[in-house]
């Protein structure tokens, strides 16, 4: 009994998933040729990819956890090396070569954690290197309402400016309440009309990725009432032509008043808590804003 074994060397630009196929004939003395089986090698040369996954809990005794993937048709996720960092220290392997996705971890008060995972494929092709984690304990986010603008007690708008200007270049945003993505784009709307709010009492946050591919999340927006018992409105409704009444606004500040198709009719700078404004819109339902509050108002 024996065994040959040999390495060949694949031609350059051969495409990744190109299969190479392999048979030999054995002859002994003057016997007929044995043709063995034809063992087959599928090219994979592109590494995996892999990320770790936001604990749901960041103080004590948590679980990390992670995961992987790799191309389509490559030879899968063997395994993963995962590295830690604390406060401005050096990054360290903390486990290395695992086939687990997931381990116990204990977070100390006061000290931050920058962690990410490294995947190696069935084939040897290692994910390249990190220059950001992948996610930070306790996570680092974002003041909402720094960069990103509540209009109309209906809509989120991201503050481009104000985040290019403090370092973020922003590829992409993701809008999410009570931890589910509800939308995607650097604005967000309750609806098509000011009809459709945002929710009251509802945790809103939003998740920007740079053109370096960092993620940052925002700290979380709460939604109050949209009424306020300092903003009044009379009369209401109110004869076409006539002069309306808004009181409790805050001098300085815009009054607006909106038709149901969200265009503004009206608009007026108040110079003092109370300010009458001439309506000759058309009849109908209108909203008027200020103080960031809505009123409803009805001009007949």
């Amino acid at each position: 009994q024996g065994f040959v074994m040999f390495t060949i060397k694949l031609k350059e630009g051969l495409a990744d998933d190109v299969v190479v196929a392999n048979k030999a004939t054995i002859i002994f003395d003057h016997n007929a040729p044995i043709v063995t089986p034809e063992w087959v090698n599928e090219k994979d040369v592109v590494p995996p990819t892999s990320t770790m996954l936001r604990p749901t809990n960041t103080t004590g005794e948590i679980e990390l956890k992670w995961q992987g993937t790799d191309n389509q048709d490559g030879s899968g996720v063997y395994c993963y090396d995962i590295y830690l960092k604390q406060d401005d220290g050096d990054y360290e392997r903390i486990i290395a070569r695992t086939t687990a996705t997931s381990m116990p971890f204990t977070v100390v008060d006061g000290v931050t954690y920058s962690l990410y995972s490294i995947a190696t494929d069935n084939a040897g092709n290692r994910e390249s290197d990190k220059t950001q984690p992948d996610i930070r304990i306790p996570e680092d986010r974002l003041p909402f309402d720094d960069y990103a603008v509540t209009k109309w007690n209906n809509t989120f708008m991201l503050n481009l400016r104000k985040l290019s200007d403090d370092g973020y270049s922003v590829a992409s945003c993701r809008w999410f309440k009570d931890g589910k993505l509800i939308g995607k784009g650097f604005t967000y709307s309750a609806g098509p009309t000011l009809d459709d709010q945002l929710e009251t009492g509802a945790i809103y946050y939003f998740q920007i990725t740079t053109d370096d591919g960092d993620e940052r999340y925002s700290t979380n927006k709460i939604i109050g009432s949209q009424h306020s018992n300092k903003l009044y409105v009379y009369p209401n409704p109110v004869p076409q032509g006539s002069r309306l009444t808004v009181e409790g606004v805050e001098p300085g500040n815009l009054v607006e008043v909106y038709n149901y198709m969200g265009v503004c009719v009206s608009r007026t700078v108040a110079t003092g808590n109370i300010i009458e404004m001439m309506l000759a819109a058309p009849a109908g339902v209108y909203v008027v804003r200020a103080n960031g509050e809505a009123v409803k108002v009805v001009i007949k």
